[in-house]
């Protein structure tokens, strides 16, 4: 399976998908081998958390699917691992992000906490 942008996660920054579930950063400043992504969470069978739009201009919305009742930290990194912004909610379950101040590329959403975990790309574009 080929990703949007993978082509330029390759040629930028020595970093590629070995499969669907591993990330591997060659010689990144902030990241160094594989990274295994998280398993999605899943609520009968669906994934609970939503996302969107995707690819997204100046803000995502996040929908946790009213599976969090306590806190969930959301992490953005760009393809070669550097962390760009973290957000974090109390006892929310859905709402918006503000990521305007970006540049246009491919991303990863990590949600973790109160039994979420869950690994999201996304794409920016102007």
């Amino acid at each position: 399976m080929k990703l949007p942008g993978a082509d330029i996660i390759e040629r930028n920054t020595a970093a590629r998908f070995v499969n669907r579930d591993v990330f591997h950063a060659h010689n990144c400043s902030e990241v160094s081998g594989e990274v295994k992504l998280e398993p999605r969470t899943k609520r009968n069978g669906c994934h609970a958390i939503k996302v969107y739009p995707n690819p997204f201009q100046q803000y995502i919305t996040v929908d946790l699917g009213g599976m969090s009742g306590g806190a969930v930290s959301m992490c953005i990194y760009d393809v070669t691992g550097k962390l760009i912004k973290t957000v974090t909610w109390k006892n929310k379950t859905y709402g918006q992000i503000d990521i305007s101040g970006m540049h246009s590329g491919v991303y990863v959403l990590k949600v973790d906490g109160d039994g979420l975990h869950e690994t999201i790309r996304l794409m920016k574009i102007n």
